[in-house]
């Protein structure tokens, strides 16, 4: 992956984390439109501003747990066997402090799935186990892009990948992590300052090594990764309308598009959406 930097230096700054990856980095393509790479700052540094600007660490940590109303939608879903309606309007409850989600309104009103990086189930929400899975990212084995997903690796996907956007950025607080800064990125005529973020080996998230894109206000506004599991290449996220809930920033829109070739998003298709229509952090 290429950096271009005015004065040639990278500023590399370790940090640390926990919670697994699956590998894929992501191509210098979609990352080469940089139109000023102003002079490298710290990598740390601008992680505690996207923090801050995202309600700070200190309101974080007085929180537990997130409920959000949200609805999913797009290509990915689709092709994997669940699109339609399946996936709106559902109450999506979660642990801020470990990776748990609970996907409440999947087909029927009192169906969830619920995801733990262990253990996926589908069940009733009087605690009725109607399927379960250990170990569920070994049920992707042999899968291609054209593979449909049953709803336990339904449950696998969406509650690893959900579970990370909401817990972003305040998870960088945590121990394990690589932080790089890679300058600034000038888009649809908007100057971004991007954050390059290894995670730990053992965390579960789209892919070992994401980029991070923060406007002036230091918000979330992309974010890059390659979804191993999803079979999809490169995919650019793009993320709007911040609303505050329980002082907390949040971005109530998110449309997720794949890379071409060239690096530039396919927005002919939203890849994957995510709407949230409310928010409790508590």
């Amino acid at each position: 992956m290429q950096m271009e930097h005015r004065n040639g230096r990278r500023a590399f700054v370790k940090n640390g984390l926990a919670g697994s990856i699956a590998w894929a980095l992501l191509g210098s393509s979609g990352l080469s439109k940089v139109a000023d790479a102003a002079e490298a700052g710290d990598g740390q540094a601008l992680r505690d501003e996207a923090i801050a600007a995202h309600g700070g660490l200190e309101r974080w940590r007085q929180l537990s747990r997130f409920s959000m109303r949200i609805s999913l939608y797009g290509g990915l879903f689709e092709r994997k066997g669940h699109g339609g309606n399946e996936l709106a309007n559902l109450v999506c409850e979660g642990t801020t402090r470990e990776p748990y989600v609970r996907m409440t309104g999947f087909r029927e009103p009192d169906l969830s799935l619920v995801y733990r990086p262990d253990r996926v189930s589908l069940e009733r929400t009087d605690g009725t186990l109607l399927r379960e899975r250990n170990n569920p990212r070994d049920a992707f084995a042999g899968q291609t892009a054209l593979s449909k997903w049953d709803d336990l690796h339904l449950a696998y996907f969406s509650g690893y990948a959900h579970w990370n956007y909401f817990i972003i950025p305040f998870v960088f607080a945590n121990t394990g992590f690589n932080f790089e800064d890679y300058g600034i990125w000038q888009e649809d005529g908007q100057s971004w300052r991007r954050l390059r973020v290894t995670y730990p080996p053992d965390f579960v998230t789209h892919s070992r090594e994401q980029m991070f894109y923060f406007d002036n206000k230091g918000l979330l506004r992309r974010m890059d990764y390659g979804p191993t599991l999803a079979g999809s290449g490169r995919i650019a996220h793009y993320c709007d309308e911040h609303k505050t809930f329980d002082g907390i920033v949040v971005p109530t829109k998110r449309r997720a598009y794949r890379l071409d070739e060239g690096g530039n998003p396919i927005k002919s298709q939203v890849w994957g959406g995510v709407d949230i229509s409310s928010a409790e952090f508590r």
